[in-house]
């Protein structure tokens, strides 16, 4: 994997901090949409061959829910709709193609108040998705979609605004074909609304 991504998220969330305003509401204690769009660059991991490269679109609901504590730490329950799009191949016997994915992701997200002005979380999360066709690594149109990922939210004015990158894996559990899967490292930007 390549550094400049990783620095690239890095300086974001570092930046981003920097323009934080007074800590937002506790996030955990409040229901909200959010909107967000993201990047996702593929990994050659776990058999991954076909390293895929696209974007991410999101609408989703967070919520407080008491059955996700961790250790005593409360818990959010996160869920998405997304749609995905992908290109890659251009080897060997496989021409350069699109991908289109649509799918669902719940996670659950655990928050901490490590920086002033900005509430850090991790997420744990699990989904399914359609796709328009397979590829050399997905040999089926269902999937399903494991991913952990890490992240910051601050106050912008009224909204509450996250920065993430996560770690997203997609496949068929082995149930049809070689079944290589679509690992990606995700840099996602996203707004309460």
């Amino acid at each position: 994997m390549s550094w400049r991504p990783v620095a690239l998220a890095s300086s974001l969330l570092l930046g981003a901090t920097a323009f934080a305003q007074d800590a937002p509401r506790d996030p955990n204690r409040e229901n909200f949409w959010f909107v967000s769009a993201g990047t996702g660059f593929g990994q050659p991991v776990l058999g991954s061959e076909d390293i895929r490269r696209g974007g991410i679109y999101t609408v989703g609901l967070a919520m407080p829910w008491n059955g996700l504590k961790l250790f005593g730490h409360p818990g959010q329950f996160v869920a998405q709709g997304y749609y995905m799009f992908t290109k890659g191949g251009g080897f060997e016997d496989i021409p350069v193609n699109g991908l289109d994915t649509y799918g669902v992701l719940a996670s659950a997200r655990y928050h901490n108040h490590w920086f002033k002005g900005v509430d850090t979380f991790f997420e744990v999360g699990w989904g399914f998705c359609y796709s328009n066709h397979s590829t050399r690594d997905l040999d089926s149109l269902i999937n399903s979609t494991p991913t952990f990922g890490i992240g910051a939210s601050w106050a912008k004015g009224n909204d509450l605004v996250f920065a993430q990158i996560r770690w997203w894996h997609m496949s068929n559990g082995g149930t049809d074909g070689n079944n290589q899967g679509l690992n990606q490292i995700q840099y996602i930007v996203g707004v309460k609304f």
